[in-house]
Parts: structure tokens; C-alpha cells; sequence
């Protein structure tokens, strides 16, 4: 994911690259709509990349077993805030980047959102329904 921390993945660079789908997708579209769409598309980026993160660190916390505990899921959700804490620190020293506390905390905002998913996606699977004979 550092990857995504380098000079490739600034705002200058995407914007180059999404402009021209935006043009070919809404040819109409003014640049600071461009811009809008951009600053939308990096944002949920930090969102989502995040909350797939999430599951992937979980599974290794767990370290194959199955049943739910509070207690590795929120060791999971803070091994990524730290990593994204991480993340937005390296950013500080690439020149076209800009670290900020509030995409760390929308990266751990995407990883607690994982969470509940996976939560809710483990409570009420078939398998841990209680079922009744009749």
C-alpha cells in the first residue's frame, strides 16, 4: 500500500489521468467539477482500500480459527489505524504529497466499517442461526 503513498497516486497525477474519462464520460463537464469528481475518487480510495485491508489483518490475527472475539477484531481494526497512521507519515516526506489526520482517519474509518461488515456477515450467516425442530 505504500505504493499508493508515492508521487504516482498525488492529486496532480490523478487528475491527469481521470480528466480525460470524465471528458469522454460527461463531455460537458467544467474542470472544476473535474476537480470535484477527483477529490470524491481519492477519498473513497482511502475508504476502501482500507476496508479491504481490514479483513486480510484480521484473518491473520485469527490465525485460522473461526468463531468471532471482540478482542482480536479490534486488535485487527488497530494494527490498520496504525498502518494508516504510518501511511499518511511517509506521504510527509514524498514533495507532491500532503500527510493529513483526516485521510488517516478515514483510512481507519474505512477499516471499522470492515469490522462491522464482517460482524454483522458472521452473526447472521446461516450456520450461527439458531434453528428450531418442530
Amino acid at each position: 500500500m505504500f505504493y499508493a503513498s508515492t508521487d504516482t497516486f498525488s492529486a496532480e497525477n490523478t487528475s491527469s489521468s481521470l480528466a480525460p474519462f470524465l471528458q469522454w464520460l460527461v463531455p460537458g463537464i467544467t474542470s472544476e467539477q473535474q476537480q470535484a469528481v477527483n477529490f470524491l475518487v481519492r477519498k473513497f480510495a482511502h475508504f476502501a482500500e482500507y476496508a479491504i485491508l481490514y479483513p486480510l489483518v484480521l484473518r491473520g490475527v485469527n490465525a485460522g480459527r473461526t468463531d468471532w472475539s471482540w478482542r482480536r477484531a479490534v486488535g485487527a481494526w488497530c494494527i490498520v489505524a496504525a498502518y494508516s497512521g504510518l501511511d499518511e507519515f511517509h506521504q510527509s516526506f514524498v514533495p507532491s504529497r500532503t500527510a493529513s489526520l483526516w485521510d488517516s482517519a478515514l483510512d481507519s474509518t474505512g477499516g471499522l466499517a470492515a469490522m462491522l461488515a464482517v460482524f454483522l456477515a458472521l452473526r447472521y450467516r446461516p450456520s450461527h442461526r439458531a434453528t428450531s425442530d418442530p
